[in-house]
Formats: structure tokens, sequence, C-alpha cells
């Protein structure tokens, strides 16, 4: 078959769905289809066209309207999707086309409303986008931030409507799609993540980067996140300030918007020796394999990669348990009934998790093997399986 996928980005940007379109890409390349990407080209030294690992990828050039109107980006998309997708798809045919973001959806049924297209959906953008509206100290981002959430919602509930069927994350998207976006449920498959099992294994501790960082011999919470509003690590410093164990630190791998407002809430509550920010890190493998628990606080998640690679490297992972809307992060349908860590109701439960595995090896080396055993169940050969089930639900008979 010829594929076509749909994303926001590829690589080289590293976000979840480059990562996860490059390795379903590499496995049905290597089962005989021929894959294609299309994506925003995102700096000037990217190419409108090349050939990165047999997989062909196409770049067309967004035109925003200016930073005071934002908050309409997606039809921007969509207008120079619609203006590049003319002959784009005259001069290039697919079998199939995975879309990986809404906006794509409009402008590609316009032009070619024949071909088969299934939606992964990433994520519930627009209750992320509300919540990081309702924490934006600055009115004219409120506002702005606000208006691209209604816009979001308007714009994928009619991009479910008009894709021929969709593939959610977790059960707790499920709901979302049949309650909120009105979704009818035989239109709904199943896409979750592919763990990186070659890259991310147990390891032992690297002795030189814990010298470095000056935490040898410490309990290590690590957390590898985006540092933005919507992936609410502001929480994750109240409640490791609540955990006791005092031979324990909180590692932060990651940049992003908010690092600054971290470092000041930090220093305030005078934790510098207790909270450790390393930045962004493109190798970040070394530091699950620093770490005891692996955390993350983050509320509107599809399927997080960062548990997939914290259970590949043996580590136990605690998260917020999904009460969707307001909670669509999968943390309980991943853990599987505790076997692998913990999801928790609220900040007080979190910090009492934490504090039961800091302070109980026997626990964490039960869940470390656990973990090991239970991510196999994603490797790409499985997940590929699935996808091509789903894709074969809607081809041509």
């Amino acid at each position: 078959m010829k594929i076509l996928f749909q994303c926001p980005k590829y690589l080289p940007d590293l976000g979840g769905i480059e990562i996860s379109t490059s390795k379903i890409a590499k496995e049905l390349i290597q089962r005989g289809h021929e894959v294609s990407v299309l994506c925003e080209k995102t700096s000037d030294s990217q190419k409108d066209f090349e050939i990165m690992e047999k997989v062909k990828v196409f770049r067309f050039l967004n035109n925003p309207l200016g930073k005071f109107f934002n908050f309409l980006n997606f039809q921007s998309l969509q207008i120079s999707l619609k203006k590049y997708g003319k002959k784009f798809y005259k001069e290039n045919k697919f079998d199939i086309i995975i879309s990986r973001a809404f906006f794509f959806i409009k402008p590609t049924k316009q032009i070619i409303p024949k071909t088969p297209l299934m939606y992964i959906q990433p994520s519930v953008g627009y209750i992320a986008m509300q919540k990081s509206a309702e924490n934006s100290p600055w009115i004219r981002k409120k506002i702005s931030r606000y208006l691209k959430s209604l816009i979001s919602y308007s714009m994928e509930k009619r991009a479910l409507k008009n894709a021929d069927r969709t593939l959610s994350r977790s059960k707790s998207m499920d709901q979302i799609i049949q309650k909120v976006f009105h979704s009818p449920k035989e239109k709904i498959g199943k896409f979750t993540q592919i763990a990186n099992l070659k890259d991310f294994q147990p390891r032992e501790k690297d002795a030189k980067l814990l010298e470095k960082l000056q935490i040898k011999n410490k309990k290590i919470v690590l957390t590898i996140s985006r540092l933005s509003p919507d992936k609410n690590n502001l929480e994750l410093i109240d409640i490791f300030k609540n955990t006791n164990p005092k031979n324990s630190v909180l590692l932060i791998v990651g940049g992003g918007s908010q690092e600054n407002e971290i470092k000041e809430k930090i220093k305030k509550l005078k934790m510098k020796n207790k909270i450790i920010m390393v930045g962004e890190q493109k190798n970040t493998k070394i530091y699950y394999n620093l770490a005891d628990i692996f955390v993350t606080t983050s509320k509107q998640e599809g399927f997080p990669n960062v548990f997939l690679e914290a259970m590949a490297s043996g580590i136990p992972i605690i998260g917020f348990k999904e009460n969707p809307p307001e909670i669509t992060i999968p943390t309980n349908e991943i853990i599987q009934s505790k076997k692998i860590g913990f999801a928790v109701k609220d900040k007080k439960e979190f910090s009492k998790k934490i504090n039961i595995l800091l302070k109980n090896g026997k626990l964490r080396n039960q869940m470390k093997q656990k973990a090991i055993e239970e991510v196999k169940k994603y490797s790409s050969k499985k997940i590929c399986d699935n996808l091509l089930l789903e894709i074969n639900k809607i081809m041509p008979k």
C-alpha cells in the first residue's frame, strides 16, 4: 500500500507524534509498504522534500495571520494545506491517508473525498487549551487561548465526522469521542503507542553523571517533560515538597516556556538542593537509568511515550488517575491494577505513593520486573499489526 501520514511536524523535530510516526513508518516499510509524510515546514533549514530512512517527507509552508491572530492558527494551516494540496494530491496518489492532527482532515477531504482517511487522535487539545487559558495571568493570552479552544473543539468535531475511522489512544478518550464529540462507537478503533525497546532498557546507573549532578547515593524521582502550562509541572513541585524521605531528589529533564517560572518557585520554596533541573536533553535514556521512580503530573495526554520509556527502563510509574474529560492520561489503563506503579486521585495521594516507593525497595524491584514484561505488548510489531487491521476496515473491498 501507498500510505501517507499527515503530521503537524516530523523529524528532525522531536515530539511524541514525530517519534511514534517514524517508528511505525519503519515497521510498515519493512513489510513492503511505501510510506510518505506530509508536515509543516518549521524552519528555513528544512527541505521542501527529502527522503529520510526510506520515508518520503513533503513539507508545506504555513502562512500565519500574525501574532495578534494566533487563535486563528488552525484556520491558516487549513488555508495553506488546501493551497498546497491541490497540486500535491494531483501529483501523488495514496491508498490510505492517516492524519495525526484534526486540521488536515477538512482540506484533504475537499480535494480527494474518495481516498480512505483515518484519524489518530493525539489527545483532547481543546481541554488543555481551556486549562491553559484559565491559568494564564495575561488577559490577552487568556482570551486568545480560550478562543483557540472553542475553534479547536468545533474543528475537531467536524474532523471526526469527516474521517472514515478514528483511532483513540485510551478508554478515557473513547468516552470523550462518543460523549463530547458525538462520534458513533462503530467508527472508533484503538492505537496506543510504540515502545522503543531497543534504546530504552534497564542499565546500571551512570556513576559519572550522578557525580556531575551531585546526586550520588540519592533516591531519584524523575520527570521528563516539556515545561509548559499544559504539562502541569508547577503542581509537581508542590507534590514533591510534601514527600518526606530525606535522601531523595526530584530530577526534571526538559525545557519550555514555563522553565523560569518553575525555577522561581523552587527558589521561593528553598528547594534548590532537592530539585535538580537539567534543561532539554536529546539523550534522555541515560536519565531514565538514574531514576528509582518516574512521575508525570500532566493530565491531558493521549498515551504518553514517557511512561513506555520508563517501563522499558524498568522504572515504576506514578500519574493521575483518568477522570475524563478533566483528566485523560490513561495511567490506570497502563499500570494494570497496581502491577507497575500507581494511579492517584489527587496531590495528597501522589505524595503518599512517592513516599511508599522511595522507602520500599522490594516493592520497587517487583514493579520493575513487571514493567519490563508488560511493556513488550507495545512492540512495533504488535502495534503495526493492529494498525493494519484498522486500515483494512475502511479499505475498498
